[in-house]
Protein backbone atom coordinates (compact mmCIF):
# COMPACT_ATOMS: atom_id res chain seq x y z
CA UNK A 1 0.00 0.00 0.00
CA UNK A 2 2.85 2.46 0.63
CA UNK A 3 3.95 2.17 -2.79
CA UNK A 4 0.79 2.65 -4.27
CA UNK A 5 0.21 5.50 -2.21
CA UNK A 6 3.88 6.77 -3.78
CA UNK A 7 2.49 6.25 -7.21
CA UNK A 8 -0.52 7.96 -6.85
CA UNK A 9 0.97 10.95 -5.34
CA UNK A 10 3.83 11.08 -8.31
CA UNK A 11 0.68 11.25 -10.71
CA UNK A 12 -0.95 14.18 -8.45
CA UNK A 13 2.53 15.77 -9.24
CA UNK A 14 2.53 15.26 -13.32
CA UNK A 15 -1.03 16.36 -13.49
CA UNK A 16 -0.30 19.60 -11.70
CA UNK A 17 3.44 20.33 -13.19
CA UNK A 18 1.37 19.68 -16.77
CA UNK A 19 -1.35 21.96 -16.76
CA UNK A 20 -1.36 21.94 -21.12
CA UNK A 21 -2.28 18.24 -20.96
CA UNK A 22 -5.84 16.89 -22.01
CA UNK A 23 -8.15 14.34 -22.56
CA UNK A 24 -7.56 11.76 -25.97
CA UNK A 25 -9.68 8.75 -26.44
CA UNK A 26 -6.85 6.87 -27.96
CA UNK A 27 -7.08 3.50 -28.62
CA UNK A 28 -3.89 1.61 -29.12
CA UNK A 29 -2.28 -1.64 -27.61
CA UNK A 30 -0.84 -2.51 -24.76
CA UNK A 31 2.19 -5.26 -24.55
CA UNK A 32 -0.25 -8.39 -24.65
CA UNK A 33 -2.46 -7.47 -27.60
CA UNK A 34 -5.30 -5.94 -25.40
CA UNK A 35 -6.57 -2.11 -26.16
CA UNK A 36 -4.98 -0.22 -23.23
CA UNK A 37 -1.75 1.63 -22.02
CA UNK A 38 1.28 -0.14 -21.67
CA UNK A 39 0.30 -2.66 -19.22
CA UNK A 40 -2.90 -1.76 -18.13
CA UNK A 41 -6.00 -2.73 -20.41
CA UNK A 42 -8.85 0.12 -20.58
CA UNK A 43 -12.44 -0.19 -21.08
CA UNK A 44 -12.27 0.31 -24.84
CA UNK A 45 -11.95 -1.86 -27.51
CA UNK A 46 -9.24 -1.16 -30.47
CA UNK A 47 -12.36 0.13 -33.22
CA UNK A 48 -15.79 0.85 -31.76
CA UNK A 49 -18.09 2.27 -35.05
CA UNK A 50 -16.48 -0.37 -37.24
CA UNK A 51 -14.70 -3.96 -37.06
CA UNK A 52 -10.91 -3.12 -37.26
CA UNK A 53 -7.93 -5.02 -37.76
CA UNK A 54 -4.91 -3.91 -35.32
CA UNK A 55 -0.93 -5.25 -35.90
CA UNK A 56 1.36 -4.19 -33.70
CA UNK A 57 5.20 -4.83 -32.20
CA UNK A 58 6.49 -4.06 -29.11
CA UNK A 59 10.46 -4.77 -28.41
CA UNK A 60 11.85 -4.46 -24.66
CA UNK A 61 15.65 -3.84 -25.27
CA UNK A 62 18.09 -4.79 -22.08
CA UNK A 63 20.36 -7.66 -21.81
CA UNK A 64 17.56 -10.01 -22.18
CA UNK A 65 15.80 -8.22 -24.74
CA UNK A 66 12.16 -10.06 -26.26
CA UNK A 67 10.22 -9.19 -29.20
CA UNK A 68 5.91 -9.09 -28.92
CA UNK A 69 3.95 -9.60 -32.10
CA UNK A 70 0.38 -9.09 -31.60
CA UNK A 71 -3.11 -9.02 -33.17
CA UNK A 72 -5.91 -7.35 -32.46
CA UNK A 73 -9.46 -7.85 -34.06
CA UNK A 74 -12.67 -5.85 -33.15
CA UNK A 75 -15.99 -6.98 -34.10
CA UNK A 76 -19.24 -5.94 -33.38
CA UNK A 77 -18.29 -2.97 -32.21
CA UNK A 78 -18.63 -4.04 -28.59
CA UNK A 79 -16.06 -7.41 -28.53
CA UNK A 80 -12.05 -7.91 -29.47
CA UNK A 81 -10.35 -11.15 -29.67
CA UNK A 82 -6.86 -10.82 -29.57
CA UNK A 83 -3.10 -12.74 -30.01
CA UNK A 84 0.37 -12.17 -29.12
CA UNK A 85 3.72 -14.06 -28.96
CA UNK A 86 6.13 -13.57 -26.56
CA UNK A 87 9.67 -14.05 -28.51
CA UNK A 88 12.07 -13.74 -25.64
CA UNK A 89 15.63 -15.06 -26.72
CA UNK A 90 16.55 -16.11 -23.11
CA UNK A 91 16.18 -15.88 -19.75
CA UNK A 92 18.02 -16.22 -16.59
CA UNK A 93 18.17 -19.56 -16.57
CA UNK A 94 19.36 -19.79 -20.51
CA UNK A 95 15.69 -21.79 -21.33
CA UNK A 96 13.73 -21.31 -24.06
CA UNK A 97 10.97 -19.04 -23.16
CA UNK A 98 8.38 -18.39 -26.19
CA UNK A 99 4.80 -17.69 -24.93
CA UNK A 100 1.70 -17.38 -26.24
CA UNK A 101 -1.27 -15.07 -24.80
CA UNK A 102 -4.95 -15.25 -26.47
CA UNK A 103 -7.60 -12.58 -24.97
CA UNK A 104 -10.77 -11.10 -25.25
CA UNK A 105 -12.44 -8.12 -24.01
CA UNK A 106 -16.52 -7.14 -24.58
CA UNK A 107 -17.31 -3.37 -23.90
CA UNK A 108 -20.73 -3.14 -21.50
CA UNK A 109 -23.42 -0.31 -22.08
CA UNK A 110 -22.15 2.82 -19.44
CA UNK A 111 -24.89 5.28 -19.21
CA UNK A 112 -22.30 8.19 -19.11
CA UNK A 113 -20.79 9.06 -22.84
CA UNK A 114 -17.29 9.89 -20.59
CA UNK A 115 -16.91 6.59 -19.26
CA UNK A 116 -16.30 2.84 -21.02
CA UNK A 117 -16.52 -0.31 -19.08
CA UNK A 118 -15.02 -3.93 -20.23
CA UNK A 119 -14.69 -7.13 -18.94
CA UNK A 120 -12.10 -9.60 -20.21
CA UNK A 121 -9.33 -11.98 -19.57
CA UNK A 122 -6.27 -13.91 -21.53
CA UNK A 123 -4.67 -17.33 -21.27
CA UNK A 124 -1.32 -18.05 -21.21
CA UNK A 125 0.74 -20.91 -23.18
CA UNK A 126 4.39 -19.72 -20.83
CA UNK A 127 7.80 -21.14 -21.30
CA UNK A 128 6.79 -22.61 -24.59
CA UNK A 129 9.87 -25.93 -25.82
CA UNK A 130 11.07 -25.79 -22.37
CA UNK A 131 11.27 -29.44 -21.17
CA UNK A 132 14.02 -29.00 -18.57
CA UNK A 133 11.45 -28.53 -15.67
CA UNK A 134 8.57 -30.26 -17.59
CA UNK A 135 8.38 -33.94 -15.73
CA UNK A 136 9.62 -31.98 -12.28
CA UNK A 137 7.77 -30.69 -9.57
CA UNK A 138 5.91 -27.25 -10.21
CA UNK A 139 8.05 -24.78 -9.50
CA UNK A 140 7.23 -21.68 -11.90
CA UNK A 141 9.79 -19.46 -10.39
CA UNK A 142 12.69 -21.69 -12.31
CA UNK A 143 10.84 -22.45 -15.50
CA UNK A 144 9.47 -24.93 -17.54
CA UNK A 145 6.03 -25.07 -19.61
CA UNK A 146 2.86 -23.99 -18.01
CA UNK A 147 -0.65 -22.38 -18.34
CA UNK A 148 -2.30 -19.01 -16.27
CA UNK A 149 -5.13 -17.39 -16.61
CA UNK A 150 -6.27 -13.96 -16.14
CA UNK A 151 -9.94 -12.46 -15.81
CA UNK A 152 -10.28 -8.59 -15.23
CA UNK A 153 -12.47 -5.80 -15.00
CA UNK A 154 -11.24 -2.50 -16.72
CA UNK A 155 -13.30 1.84 -16.28
CA UNK A 156 -11.84 4.57 -18.40
CA UNK A 157 -13.38 7.67 -17.42
CA UNK A 158 -12.31 11.24 -18.74
CA UNK A 159 -12.05 13.65 -16.12
CA UNK A 160 -10.31 17.40 -14.52
CA UNK A 161 -7.26 16.87 -12.10
CA UNK A 162 -6.01 20.52 -10.85
CA UNK A 163 -7.45 21.90 -14.32
CA UNK A 164 -5.84 19.54 -16.56
CA UNK A 165 -7.98 16.84 -18.52
CA UNK A 166 -6.85 13.25 -18.66
CA UNK A 167 -8.24 9.74 -19.37
CA UNK A 168 -7.69 7.93 -16.76
CA UNK A 169 -8.24 3.67 -16.77
CA UNK A 170 -8.41 1.51 -13.54
CA UNK A 171 -8.09 -2.32 -14.28
CA UNK A 172 -8.93 -4.93 -11.22
CA UNK A 173 -8.85 -8.76 -11.61
CA UNK A 174 -7.22 -11.98 -10.79
CA UNK A 175 -4.17 -14.13 -12.43
CA UNK A 176 -4.68 -17.96 -12.17
CA UNK A 177 -2.08 -20.06 -11.98
CA UNK A 178 -1.19 -23.52 -10.13
CA UNK A 179 0.17 -22.95 -6.55
CA UNK A 180 -1.42 -19.13 -6.99
CA UNK A 181 -1.20 -16.77 -4.02
CA UNK A 182 -4.16 -14.60 -2.75
CA UNK A 183 -3.07 -11.19 -4.67
CA UNK A 184 -5.43 -9.11 -6.59
CA UNK A 185 -4.34 -7.60 -9.88
CA UNK A 186 -4.97 -3.67 -9.52
CA UNK A 187 -3.68 -1.46 -12.10
CA UNK A 188 -3.61 2.57 -12.78
CA UNK A 189 -2.83 4.88 -15.51
CA UNK A 190 -3.14 7.82 -17.68
CA UNK A 191 -3.36 9.20 -21.08
CA UNK A 192 -2.69 12.85 -21.53
CA UNK A 193 -1.91 14.59 -24.31
CA UNK A 194 1.00 16.85 -24.25
CA UNK A 195 1.13 20.31 -25.08
CA UNK A 196 -1.88 20.48 -27.53
CA UNK A 197 -1.51 24.18 -28.05
CA UNK A 198 1.97 23.69 -29.65
CA UNK A 199 2.05 19.58 -30.69
CA UNK A 200 -1.96 19.49 -31.77
CA UNK A 201 -2.83 15.55 -30.73
CA UNK A 202 -0.01 13.70 -32.01
CA UNK A 203 1.93 13.55 -28.39
CA UNK A 204 0.52 11.83 -25.56
CA UNK A 205 2.56 11.14 -22.48
CA UNK A 206 1.30 7.37 -21.00
CA UNK A 207 1.57 6.47 -17.29
CA UNK A 208 0.74 2.96 -15.64
CA UNK A 209 1.30 1.48 -13.09
CA UNK A 210 0.18 -2.26 -11.85
CA UNK A 211 1.27 -5.42 -8.91
CA UNK A 212 1.14 -7.23 -12.65
CA UNK A 213 3.06 -7.81 -15.90
CA UNK A 214 1.65 -8.52 -19.28
CA UNK A 215 1.78 -12.14 -18.55
CA UNK A 216 2.80 -14.57 -15.72
CA UNK A 217 6.47 -14.71 -17.18
CA UNK A 218 7.77 -11.57 -18.57
CA UNK A 219 10.31 -10.44 -19.87
CA UNK A 220 13.02 -11.52 -16.38
CA UNK A 221 13.92 -7.59 -16.02
CA UNK A 222 10.57 -7.29 -15.52
CA UNK A 223 8.90 -8.25 -12.22
CA UNK A 224 5.54 -9.92 -12.18
CA UNK A 225 5.93 -9.56 -8.60
CA UNK A 226 6.78 -5.96 -7.68
CA UNK A 227 4.74 -3.07 -8.44
CA UNK A 228 5.40 -1.88 -12.52
CA UNK A 229 5.73 1.93 -13.31
CA UNK A 230 5.73 2.40 -16.99
CA UNK A 231 5.87 5.92 -18.43
CA UNK A 232 7.21 7.41 -21.78
CA UNK A 233 4.86 9.01 -25.02
CA UNK A 234 3.19 7.51 -27.81
CA UNK A 235 2.96 9.39 -30.69
CA UNK A 236 -0.46 9.05 -32.34
CA UNK A 237 0.32 9.97 -36.58
CA UNK A 238 -3.51 9.24 -37.02
CA UNK A 239 -4.18 13.06 -36.07
CA UNK A 240 -2.38 14.29 -39.76
CA UNK A 241 -5.81 14.47 -41.77
CA UNK A 242 -4.76 12.11 -44.59
CA UNK A 243 -3.94 9.23 -42.23
CA UNK A 244 -7.71 9.72 -40.03
CA UNK A 245 -8.98 6.95 -41.05
CA UNK A 246 -6.62 4.60 -40.00
CA UNK A 247 -4.61 3.86 -36.79
CA UNK A 248 -0.76 4.26 -36.56
CA UNK A 249 0.85 4.99 -33.34
CA UNK A 250 4.64 4.77 -31.96
CA UNK A 251 5.35 4.29 -28.63
CA UNK A 252 8.92 4.71 -26.64
CA UNK A 253 8.75 4.07 -23.23
CA UNK A 254 10.74 3.52 -20.28
CA UNK A 255 9.50 -0.19 -18.29
CA UNK A 256 9.59 -0.80 -14.52
CA UNK A 257 10.97 2.63 -13.86
CA UNK A 258 11.68 2.43 -9.81
CA UNK A 259 13.17 -0.98 -9.96
CA UNK A 260 16.87 -2.20 -10.81
CA UNK A 261 15.35 -4.06 -13.62
CA UNK A 262 14.39 -0.52 -15.85
CA UNK A 263 14.48 -1.31 -19.56
CA UNK A 264 13.59 0.92 -22.68
CA UNK A 265 10.47 -0.73 -24.71
CA UNK A 266 9.89 1.00 -28.60
CA UNK A 267 6.77 -0.63 -30.56
CA UNK A 268 4.16 0.37 -33.16
CA UNK A 269 0.69 -0.32 -34.01
CA UNK A 270 -1.22 -0.06 -37.81
CA UNK A 271 -4.79 -0.99 -38.04
CA UNK A 272 -7.10 -0.38 -40.47
CA UNK A 273 -11.06 -0.75 -40.04
CA UNK A 274 -12.93 -3.41 -42.15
Amino acid sequence: MAALRKILMVFGILLVVLPGLSAQNLRSMSFNGATGLYIVPTGNIGWEKSAGLDLGYHGILNRNSNHLFKINLSLFSFTEVNLAFDLQNNNYYDAQNDDLIIGTKIKIPSFNRDTTIGIGGNLQMLNMGEERFANRNFNRAVGGYYTAGQIYGAVTYRSTFFGSRAETSIAVGKTFYRGMDSSIDFGMGFDLLLLPQYLDRFVHIIIDFSNFSYSDSPNPRISANRGILNTGVRIDLSAIPPLKNIKLTIDALMTDGFDEGRSFSVGAVFGLPL
